[in-house]
């Protein structure tokens, strides 16, 4: 009753209305009607809370992703980039390089490449890069 009431006199308060009509002060938060629409809303704030939640997930793990593919990128970059010039050096020092070395010395991480790139200083010939792969190798 006092949701018509409410809705019949919008412009008033409920204390008014109850005024008006000569009525008791009823707690409305005890009424079925107002329990019934607060578990509703209740429901609708949970589902837009999961949603919300769901979507900044998505932006979170999106930025995530960038960043981890940026950064996997730059070092794949730089592995790469570092044994193009180590190739190029080796070609100039020692002569041409024979494919199954170029494919040794591109798949050698970042460091063993750093290590080559100083170790290449002191080689004369082909067979002491021979030699530091095989030594690399070993290593293994």
């Amino acid at each position: 009753i006092e949701a018509i009431l409410v809705s019949k006199f919008p412009q008033m308060s409920p204390e008014e209305i109850f005024k008006m009509l000569d009525l008791k002060t009823a707690d409305i938060t005890q009424t079925r009607f107002y329990r019934d629409v607060f578990a509703l809303g209740a429901q609708e704030g949970k589902a837009e809370g999961r949603a919300e939640g769901r979507a900044e997930g998505k932006a979170e793990g999106k930025a995530e992703g960038i960043a981890e593919g940026k950064a996997e990128g730059k070092a794949e970059g730089k592995q790469e980039g570092e044994a193009q010039l180590i190739i190029r050096l080796l070609h100039r020092r020692c002569g041409g390089l024979s494919p199954s070395e170029e494919t040794q010395i591109r798949s050698l991480d970042l460091n063993q490449l750093e290590s080559l790139g100083e170790a290449l200083l002191d080689f004369t010939t082909i067979a002491d890069l021979e030699a530091w792969l095989n030594g690399i190798h070993q290593g293994k």
